[in-house]
């Protein structure tokens, strides 16, 4: 889905599946709710999440807390000479809840604008802010989805198919 804060994947790795599996472990730990630059949390963990047999909820840790950095939902089979990790990338729900929120605001703002007695091309101009948010939000996250994949490819050596 290329214009919505939505992405799938496909990774194949030649590693075994339990390789995998422990290579996602080591590299997850526990959410946590808070996380602060000048508090760091001692791990040099790269996700935090779950991990659940062949199946694992994780998002990476970064600093700025960006509301936009997806959650990838995935799961691993088991290939001829490797495993398949299918990723299913999305906005954080508390980022979808935020967004629709401003969404809203700014299309009520539009219409109430559009549909004054005293209409005005300025009216029009309400729709812009609802544009900017959009592009700005889906943009960052189509760059942390990049980020995010490309961690995860480079700990279990995957390439996308």
């Amino acid at each position: 889905m290329k214009f919505l804060p939505y992405e799938n994947y496909c990774l194949f790795t030649r590693l075994p599946i339990d390789e995998v599996k422990q290579r996602l472990k080591d590299n997850t730990e526990p959410r946590k709710w808070f996380r602060f630059g000048i508090f760091p949390s001692g791990s040099n963990r790269e996700f935090e999440g779950e991990v659940m047999g062949d199946i694992f909820n994780i998002n990476r840790i970064v600093v700025s807390n960006l509301t936009t950095r997806p959650t990838m939902n995935g799961t691993i089979s088991v290939e001829n000479n490797g495993a398949n990790i299918f990723l299913d990338m999305r906005m954080r729900a508390d980022a979808i809840y935020w967004f629709v929120l401003v969404l809203a605001g700014l299309l009520i703002l539009a219409f109430t604008l559009l549909f004054q007695h005293n209409f005005h091309i300025k009216a029009y101009l309400a729709f812009l802010p609802l544009i900017f948010v959009y592009v700005i939000v889906t943009l960052f996250f189509k760059f942390e989805a990049s980020m995010s994949k490309n961690f995860l490819s480079n700990l279990i050596e995957a390439e996308e198919i």
